[in-house]
């Protein structure tokens, strides 16, 4: 939308520039100024084209990154019900730190239950006692948001080189025009630099914040799960041996969260059948 209304305006000031001095009625050069901005489009469309794919599969990439603690966290669970010898160990850009810090915790907590072949109850660090609510991840939020720095300063320098050579056409074009018709009037499409640097420095502030918004709009969507985990963990060191992860709204993470509901009634089930 921005790059497309750059573009429209200004394609709109230099024809309206060319109409109030006459130079356009002259159907040669309607045609002309009009082919030139189509093949400067046409030249760009390729690279803009690549653009949008690189950009969708850099989407994917901040998808699985919000995804991965939650992903890592339901193959543990899904390797112990399956007897196999796993070891939870997130990575740096999987660390939501009350979600990993107090599944490991609670992991050692069922390991050590099934030790004693029982579930006991287990005192909870008083770090953790006081959340009630989702708490901002200050570290993982950080690498989120240079992931996705990285993604809009590549889009905006993209965007701008693009848009300065379709500029610089449409100006040579007009020079060239103005003066075959013995106009001096390249002042004012000079000056139209300081009006494109202003549009693009305006337009890359509205991108800059829009990436920002973005950012604390998908963290916050995972936030919550984060959660929504971690007090179902809690409650269930507590002795609610009953309690599941219930998660609406995330359907992304739903998936996950079925894992670990079953990994829990999986504990539940065989401690159970130890005691028998």
């Amino acid at each position: 939308m921005v790059t497309s209304y750059i573009v429209w305006l200004l394609i709109s000031v230099n024809k309206l520039f060319f109409e109030a001095h006459g130079y356009l009625n002259e159907r040669a050069l309607s045609d002309a100024y009009f082919d030139l901005v189509l093949k400067s489009a046409e030249y760009w469309l390729p690279y803009l084209f690549v653009f949008t794919i690189a950009l969708f599969f850099g989407g994917v990439l901040l998808a699985k990154m919000l995804m991965r603690p939650f992903k890592l966290l339901a193959e543990y669970c899904e390797g112990k019900m399956n007897g196999e010898s796993v070891v939870y160990n997130p990575d740096i850009f999987s660390d939501y730190r009350l979600l990993t810090r107090f599944s490991d915790f609670f992991f050692s907590y069922i390991d050590n239950c099934f030790e004693k072949g029982e579930l006991t109850d287990n005192a909870i660090p008083s770090n953790f006692q006081g959340v009630r609510r989702p708490v901002f991840e200050q570290v993982f939020f950080f690498h989120f948001f240079l992931v996705t720095l990285i993604i809009a300063l590549v889009a905006v320098l993209i965007l701008y080189l693009a848009l300065s050579e379709i500029r610089e056409d449409i100006i040579d074009l007009a020079v060239s025009l103005l003066q075959a018709h013995g106009a001096g009037t390249g002042y004012f499409l000079q000056e139209q630099g300081y009006l494109f640097e202003t549009i693009s420095l305006f337009s890359t502030g509205i991108l800059f914040v829009c990436y920002m918004f973005l950012s604390t709009h998908l963290y916050g969507k995972v936030s919550g799960a984060v959660f929504g985990f971690f007090s179902t963990m809690r409650a269930f060191m507590k002795g609610d041996h009953q309690a599941r992860v219930h998660l609406l709204g995330y359907n992304h993470i739903r998936p996950f969260g079925r894992t670990f509901n079953q990994y829990l009634k999986w504990v539940e089930r065989s401690l159970k059948e130890k005691n028998k």
